[in-house]
Protein backbone atom coordinates (compact mmCIF):
# COMPACT_ATOMS: atom_id res chain seq x y z
CA UNK A 1 0.00 0.00 0.00
CA UNK A 2 2.53 2.61 1.16
CA UNK A 3 6.07 1.93 -0.08
CA UNK A 4 8.95 2.67 2.22
CA UNK A 5 11.36 5.28 0.83
CA UNK A 6 14.85 4.26 -0.12
CA UNK A 7 16.99 4.47 3.01
CA UNK A 8 20.08 5.78 1.18
CA UNK A 9 19.83 9.46 0.25
CA UNK A 10 20.00 10.52 -3.38
CA UNK A 11 19.62 14.07 -4.74
CA UNK A 12 16.39 14.30 -6.80
CA UNK A 13 17.95 13.85 -10.25
CA UNK A 14 20.27 11.04 -9.21
CA UNK A 15 17.40 9.40 -7.31
CA UNK A 16 15.23 9.31 -10.47
CA UNK A 17 18.12 7.94 -12.51
CA UNK A 18 18.74 5.25 -9.89
CA UNK A 19 15.07 4.22 -9.95
CA UNK A 20 15.17 3.83 -13.73
CA UNK A 21 18.23 1.60 -13.50
CA UNK A 22 17.02 -0.46 -10.52
CA UNK A 23 14.82 -3.52 -10.91
CA UNK A 24 13.13 -3.05 -7.54
CA UNK A 25 12.24 -0.48 -4.90
CA UNK A 26 12.35 -1.13 -1.15
CA UNK A 27 8.78 -1.24 0.10
CA UNK A 28 6.04 -3.21 1.82
CA UNK A 29 3.22 -5.43 0.61
CA UNK A 30 0.06 -4.67 2.62
CA UNK A 31 -2.74 -7.21 2.89
CA UNK A 32 -6.24 -6.64 4.29
CA UNK A 33 -9.42 -8.69 4.67
CA UNK A 34 -12.71 -6.75 4.60
CA UNK A 35 -16.07 -7.89 5.96
CA UNK A 36 -18.75 -7.60 3.27
CA UNK A 37 -21.58 -6.81 5.73
CA UNK A 38 -20.22 -3.88 7.75
CA UNK A 39 -17.14 -3.04 5.61
CA UNK A 40 -14.85 -3.45 8.63
CA UNK A 41 -11.23 -4.52 8.36
CA UNK A 42 -11.15 -8.06 9.75
CA UNK A 43 -7.39 -8.48 9.71
CA UNK A 44 -4.31 -6.97 8.11
CA UNK A 45 -0.72 -7.96 7.46
CA UNK A 46 2.49 -6.47 6.08
CA UNK A 47 4.94 -8.61 4.12
CA UNK A 48 7.96 -7.97 1.96
CA UNK A 49 6.96 -10.43 -0.77
CA UNK A 50 7.20 -9.06 -4.28
CA UNK A 51 3.77 -10.45 -5.24
CA UNK A 52 0.54 -11.77 -3.70
CA UNK A 53 0.75 -15.43 -4.75
CA UNK A 54 1.44 -16.71 -1.23
CA UNK A 55 -1.05 -14.50 0.63
CA UNK A 56 -4.45 -16.08 -0.15
CA UNK A 57 -4.33 -19.04 2.21
CA UNK A 58 -2.89 -17.25 5.25
CA UNK A 59 -5.15 -14.20 5.08
CA UNK A 60 -8.26 -16.32 4.44
CA UNK A 61 -7.59 -18.63 7.38
CA UNK A 62 -6.90 -15.73 9.76
CA UNK A 63 -10.09 -13.97 8.62
CA UNK A 64 -12.11 -17.16 9.13
CA UNK A 65 -10.71 -17.54 12.65
CA UNK A 66 -11.37 -13.88 13.50
CA UNK A 67 -14.96 -14.08 12.30
CA UNK A 68 -15.48 -17.43 14.07
CA UNK A 69 -17.45 -18.91 11.18
CA UNK A 70 -17.59 -22.48 9.89
CA UNK A 71 -17.51 -21.49 6.23
CA UNK A 72 -16.03 -18.48 4.46
CA UNK A 73 -16.11 -17.07 0.92
CA UNK A 74 -12.80 -15.38 0.06
CA UNK A 75 -12.47 -13.19 -3.02
CA UNK A 76 -9.18 -11.90 -4.43
CA UNK A 77 -7.78 -10.70 -7.74
CA UNK A 78 -5.76 -12.75 -10.23
CA UNK A 79 -2.46 -11.91 -8.50
CA UNK A 80 -3.46 -14.28 -5.68
CA UNK A 81 -4.02 -17.31 -7.92
CA UNK A 82 -2.08 -20.25 -6.50
CA UNK A 83 -3.30 -23.80 -7.07
CA UNK A 84 -1.86 -25.16 -3.81
CA UNK A 85 -3.37 -22.28 -1.81
CA UNK A 86 -6.77 -22.85 -3.44
CA UNK A 87 -6.63 -26.54 -2.53
CA UNK A 88 -5.66 -25.74 1.07
CA UNK A 89 -8.47 -23.17 1.35
CA UNK A 90 -11.05 -25.67 0.09
CA UNK A 91 -9.83 -28.22 2.64
CA UNK A 92 -10.24 -25.55 5.37
CA UNK A 93 -13.89 -24.98 4.32
CA UNK A 94 -13.03 -21.71 2.57
CA UNK A 95 -14.43 -21.11 -0.92
CA UNK A 96 -11.97 -18.95 -2.88
CA UNK A 97 -13.05 -16.79 -5.80
CA UNK A 98 -9.82 -15.97 -7.62
CA UNK A 99 -9.64 -15.49 -11.42
CA UNK A 100 -7.07 -17.64 -13.17
CA UNK A 101 -4.41 -15.69 -15.10
CA UNK A 102 -4.49 -16.29 -18.85
CA UNK A 103 -1.28 -18.09 -19.75
CA UNK A 104 -2.40 -19.08 -23.24
CA UNK A 105 -3.02 -15.67 -24.79
CA UNK A 106 -0.15 -15.99 -27.29
CA UNK A 107 -1.40 -19.33 -28.60
CA UNK A 108 -4.94 -17.95 -28.77
CA UNK A 109 -3.80 -14.92 -30.79
CA UNK A 110 -2.03 -17.28 -33.20
CA UNK A 111 -5.27 -19.22 -33.64
CA UNK A 112 -4.00 -22.39 -31.95
CA UNK A 113 -5.82 -24.65 -29.55
CA UNK A 114 -5.16 -24.02 -25.85
CA UNK A 115 -5.14 -26.50 -22.99
CA UNK A 116 -8.80 -25.87 -22.18
CA UNK A 117 -9.71 -27.24 -25.63
CA UNK A 118 -8.53 -30.69 -24.49
CA UNK A 119 -11.02 -32.68 -22.40
CA UNK A 120 -9.96 -35.09 -19.68
CA UNK A 121 -11.30 -38.65 -19.63
CA UNK A 122 -10.98 -39.60 -15.95
CA UNK A 123 -12.03 -43.22 -16.49
CA UNK A 124 -9.33 -43.89 -19.08
CA UNK A 125 -6.85 -41.39 -17.57
CA UNK A 126 -6.20 -39.62 -20.85
CA UNK A 127 -6.95 -36.39 -22.70
CA UNK A 128 -9.00 -36.08 -25.87
CA UNK A 129 -7.92 -33.46 -28.41
CA UNK A 130 -10.33 -31.30 -30.50
CA UNK A 131 -9.93 -33.82 -33.37
CA UNK A 132 -11.11 -36.65 -31.12
CA UNK A 133 -7.71 -38.34 -30.77
CA UNK A 134 -6.24 -39.50 -27.47
CA UNK A 135 -3.28 -38.13 -25.54
CA UNK A 136 -2.17 -41.06 -23.39
CA UNK A 137 -0.42 -40.92 -20.03
CA UNK A 138 3.33 -40.69 -20.60
CA UNK A 139 5.19 -39.94 -17.36
CA UNK A 140 5.14 -38.35 -13.89
CA UNK A 141 7.44 -35.59 -12.76
CA UNK A 142 7.99 -33.38 -9.72
CA UNK A 143 7.91 -29.62 -10.23
CA UNK A 144 8.08 -27.06 -7.42
CA UNK A 145 6.97 -29.72 -4.94
CA UNK A 146 3.95 -30.73 -7.06
CA UNK A 147 3.30 -34.06 -8.74
CA UNK A 148 2.59 -33.46 -12.43
CA UNK A 149 1.29 -36.05 -14.92
CA UNK A 150 2.30 -35.73 -18.57
CA UNK A 151 0.10 -36.83 -21.48
CA UNK A 152 1.21 -36.97 -25.12
CA UNK A 153 -0.25 -37.67 -28.54
CA UNK A 154 1.37 -39.82 -31.23
CA UNK A 155 3.55 -38.02 -33.75
CA UNK A 156 2.27 -40.21 -36.62
CA UNK A 157 -1.33 -39.34 -35.79
CA UNK A 158 -0.58 -35.61 -35.48
CA UNK A 159 1.25 -35.63 -38.83
CA UNK A 160 -1.96 -36.71 -40.60
CA UNK A 161 -4.36 -34.56 -38.56
CA UNK A 162 -6.34 -31.96 -40.55
CA UNK A 163 -6.25 -29.65 -37.51
CA UNK A 164 -2.49 -29.83 -37.05
CA UNK A 165 -1.86 -26.18 -37.98
CA UNK A 166 -4.31 -25.07 -35.28
CA UNK A 167 -2.65 -27.28 -32.67
CA UNK A 168 1.13 -27.40 -33.19
CA UNK A 169 3.94 -25.10 -34.31
CA UNK A 170 5.56 -26.31 -37.57
CA UNK A 171 8.57 -27.99 -35.94
CA UNK A 172 6.71 -29.68 -33.04
CA UNK A 173 5.89 -33.33 -33.84
CA UNK A 174 3.24 -34.04 -31.20
CA UNK A 175 1.12 -32.36 -28.52
CA UNK A 176 1.74 -32.61 -24.77
CA UNK A 177 -0.63 -31.73 -21.92
CA UNK A 178 0.21 -31.73 -18.21
CA UNK A 179 -2.13 -32.33 -15.28
CA UNK A 180 -1.57 -31.64 -11.58
CA UNK A 181 -2.44 -34.55 -9.29
CA UNK A 182 -5.12 -32.35 -7.62
CA UNK A 183 -6.37 -30.82 -10.88
CA UNK A 184 -9.96 -31.79 -9.97
CA UNK A 185 -9.90 -29.09 -7.27
CA UNK A 186 -8.95 -26.44 -9.83
CA UNK A 187 -11.56 -27.70 -12.29
CA UNK A 188 -14.21 -27.30 -9.58
CA UNK A 189 -12.80 -23.83 -8.89
CA UNK A 190 -13.20 -22.90 -12.57
CA UNK A 191 -16.81 -24.07 -12.47
CA UNK A 192 -17.85 -21.93 -9.52
CA UNK A 193 -15.88 -18.99 -10.95
CA UNK A 194 -17.88 -19.35 -14.17
CA UNK A 195 -21.09 -19.40 -12.13
CA UNK A 196 -20.49 -16.68 -9.51
CA UNK A 197 -17.02 -15.30 -10.19
CA UNK A 198 -17.98 -12.08 -11.98
CA UNK A 199 -20.45 -11.04 -9.28
CA UNK A 200 -18.00 -11.83 -6.49
CA UNK A 201 -15.20 -9.85 -8.16
CA UNK A 202 -17.44 -6.82 -8.59
CA UNK A 203 -18.27 -7.02 -4.89
CA UNK A 204 -14.58 -7.35 -4.05
CA UNK A 205 -13.70 -4.16 -5.94
CA UNK A 206 -16.31 -2.20 -3.97
CA UNK A 207 -15.18 -3.65 -0.63
CA UNK A 208 -11.40 -3.69 -0.70
CA UNK A 209 -10.33 -0.65 -2.69
CA UNK A 210 -12.10 1.97 -0.54
CA UNK A 211 -10.22 1.12 2.71
CA UNK A 212 -6.91 1.14 0.82
CA UNK A 213 -7.68 4.58 -0.61
CA UNK A 214 -8.64 5.90 2.83
CA UNK A 215 -5.47 4.55 4.46
CA UNK A 216 -3.31 5.99 1.69
CA UNK A 217 -4.82 9.43 2.28
CA UNK A 218 -4.06 9.11 5.98
CA UNK A 219 -0.45 8.15 5.15
CA UNK A 220 0.03 11.08 2.79
CA UNK A 221 -0.37 8.82 -0.28
CA UNK A 222 3.20 7.55 -0.24
CA UNK A 223 4.87 6.53 3.00
CA UNK A 224 4.48 4.83 6.31
CA UNK A 225 5.80 6.99 9.12
CA UNK A 226 7.90 4.22 10.66
CA UNK A 227 10.73 2.08 9.31
CA UNK A 228 11.35 -1.65 9.65
CA UNK A 229 8.86 -4.50 9.29
CA UNK A 230 7.84 -4.86 12.99
CA UNK A 231 7.21 -1.11 13.33
CA UNK A 232 5.32 -0.89 10.04
CA UNK A 233 3.12 -3.81 11.14
CA UNK A 234 2.37 -1.97 14.37
CA UNK A 235 1.55 1.21 12.43
CA UNK A 236 -0.79 -0.68 10.11
CA UNK A 237 -2.59 -2.25 13.06
CA UNK A 238 -3.13 1.22 14.57
CA UNK A 239 -4.45 2.43 11.21
CA UNK A 240 -6.79 -0.56 11.12
CA UNK A 241 -8.03 0.24 14.64
CA UNK A 242 -8.70 3.87 13.69
CA UNK A 243 -10.43 2.88 10.45
CA UNK A 244 -12.71 0.40 12.21
CA UNK A 245 -13.49 2.91 14.96
CA UNK A 246 -14.61 5.49 12.40
CA UNK A 247 -16.69 2.83 10.64
CA UNK A 248 -18.26 1.92 13.99
CA UNK A 249 -19.22 5.55 14.58
CA UNK A 250 -20.91 5.62 11.17
CA UNK A 251 -22.73 2.35 11.78
CA UNK A 252 -23.92 2.86 15.38
CA UNK A 253 -23.84 6.62 15.77
CA UNK A 254 -22.16 8.55 18.58
CA UNK A 255 -25.04 8.27 21.06
CA UNK A 256 -25.43 4.50 20.76
CA UNK A 257 -21.68 3.97 20.99
CA UNK A 258 -21.48 6.20 24.09
CA UNK A 259 -24.34 4.28 25.72
CA UNK A 260 -22.65 0.97 24.95
CA UNK A 261 -19.33 2.15 26.41
CA UNK A 262 -21.08 3.37 29.59
CA UNK A 263 -22.81 0.01 29.98
CA UNK A 264 -19.50 -1.81 29.59
CA UNK A 265 -17.85 0.52 32.11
Amino acid sequence: MCPSPITRYYPPRRYCQWLQQSSYVAGYNVQTAVDDKYKLLVTCEVTQDGNDENQLEGMSKVAKAELEVEQLDATADAGYFNVQAIKNCVEANITPYVPEPDKTSQASMQGRFVREDFSYDAEANRYICPAGKALEYKSTLKKNGKTIYQYASQAAVCAQCPLRKRCLPPKTPYRQVTRWEHEAVIEAHREHMACKGSAMLRKRAALVEHPFGTLKVWCGWRHFLLRGLPKVRAELNLLMLCYNFKRLLNILGVDMLRTYCLQRA
